[in-house]
């Protein structure tokens, strides 16, 4: 590192004492920025290489088939990850909502996906991050290189002066809180953080400048302060913010406060956390905050949001209507956001990731050569009716419930491939033997006298 760097970094680092330098190699190629050129999307130079091109491909056979249709996929795929990070340049410049572009990166992803960009977008004009964005804009003017060097400037969360904060007299307490400023992530931190008591965190909320700024601490996929103060259980800091006027989230995607209250109350269930979750849903309640449920009934109230999920059996439903007066079953209901497939983005896009799996693959026929091949494999599983080795394995262990000479009799006048395959993943060594030591121990079992022991480790 030059003379010229060290002075950059030390002239940023004197702006703010609770920065550091880090060093952010990434091999992600999604890490692109917007052009109007590319229509916010990124060039095949980002997608990888495909190993062994197919420069001509026979529809009619099986294996030829598959091999395609399986690079398709893939490249489909690597496309879809390294593309749609730059998708939010649909959203900046008013195009499509952020509702439509998040649900178009769940049809080519996945919700985690959608997630990730969702949040990312909605923190993006947070006060650390926009705090980090300035100093590492400072930061590259000084060293033009650090940036190709990969590093970069990262707000530390926790500021380090307040790391010790729970320990120190109330004195103390007050003088840090002075001299030290306080930011929206370090309270989300400290919520999150079993350590501290609830008497810390309300010293370090009233000592915001703003407490309804979003959290970017990213932790959990939230902007919201109160999120973090259900997730970490705080039954009387979140009676103490919805008094102050904080609302529950509604997201249109991402999880709600309700939802993040049910998710960390399942969590929660069979632990000391059970009242202080039941009593945070009740607070909720008087809010008519809502949740999206697959089942709710008596007998079972389950719902999931993204990375997330919540589950009450007929039991623990009980439980929680004697012990605490809360009823799952009167929580409002909220619907997810939909789209079509036939939306203009969805098409856009789909024409966009063909021109670039057709070049990768080397194939401009592709549409053609993937509809013929899904026919003639579709038609040869119909009559071969073909099964994954571990499905064949299973059916036949379980028709002989544990019998194991009748399973691999029954296997090996199949195929030999299913007896290895039993052998590996159904017969468990002894325990307190590895492989190797039990293997020696039956073969000695069959030999009077034995012609070897092992000595049982445990």
């Amino acid at each position: 590192m030059n003379k010229r760097l060290l002075i950059g970094i030390g002239v940023v680092l004197l702006g703010c004492g609770v920065i550091y330098v880090s060093n952010q190699y990434s091999s992600d190629p999604s890490e692109t920025t917007y052009s109007p050129v590319e229509e916010y999307n990124v060039t095949d130079k980002t997608l990888g290489n495909v190993s062994e091109e197919i420069s001509h491909a026979d529809t009619k056979n099986y294996s030829s088939c598959l091999t395609i249709i399986n690079q398709q996929n893939q490249q489909k795929s690597n496309w879809a990850r390294n593309s749609y990070s730059s998708w939010d340049g649909y959203v900046k410049e008013g195009i499509y909502s952020l509702n439509e572009v998040t649900l178009v990166v769940e049809h080519f992803l996945n919700s985690n996906f959608a997630e990730s960009f969702r949040i990312k977008y909605l923190r993006s004009d947070a006060p650390t991050s926009v705090q980090t964005k300035e100093l590492n804009d400072r930061f590259f003017d000084l060293e033009p290189l650090a940036k190709e060097r990969g590093l970069s400037v990262m707000i530390k969360v926790p500021n380090p002066e307040l790391k010790n904060f729970e320990h120190l007299t109330l004195l103390e307490k007050q003088t840090t809180l002075a001299e030290n400023n306080v930011s929206i992530d370090d309270v989300a931190y400290f919520l999150i953080d079993k350590s501290t008591s609830d008497d810390s965190i309300l010293m370090m909320f009233e000592a915001l400048e703003n407490p309804f700024a979003k959290v970017s601490y990213a932790r959990y996929a939230t902007t919201s302060l109160l999120d973090y103060a259900i997730m970490g259980h705080r039954d009387n800091i979140v009676d103490a913010m919805l008094k102050r006027g904080f609302r529950p989230t509604q997201d249109e995607y991402l999880g709600s406060s309700m939802e993040w209250a049910l998710s960390a109350l399942t969590y929660s269930f069979h632990t000391d956390n059970r009242a202080s979750a039941a009593n945070i849903v009740l607070k909720l309640l008087d809010f008519n905050a809502a949740a999206r449920f697959e089942s709710q009934t008596y007998e079972l109230v389950e719902g999931r949001f993204p990375r997330q999920f919540f589950r009450f059996d007929e039991s623990e439903i009980q439980t929680l209507i004697i012990d605490y007066n809360l009823d799952l079953t009167s929580i409002a209901q909220r619907k997810n956001i939909r789209i079509s497939e036939n939306h203009p983005l969805i098409e856009t896009l789909e024409k966009q990731q063909l021109a670039s799996v057709q070049g990768s693959l080397n194939q401009t026929e592709l549409n053609r050569i993937i509809k013929e091949c899904n026919a003639h494999v579709t038609e040869l599983n119909k009559r071969w009716q073909p099964q994954e080795i571990h499905d064949v394995v299973s059916e036949v262990a379980s028709r002989f419930d544990g019998d194991k000479k009748a399973i691999i009799r029954e296997l090996s006048d199949r195929d030999p491939v299913l007896v290895d395959y039993y052998l590996r993943k159904y017969r468990a060594p002894k325990k307190g033997v590895s492989v190797n030591q039990a293997l020696l121990v039956s073969i000695g079992t069959l030999i009077d006298p034995p012609i070897c022991g092992v000595m049982d480790p445990l």
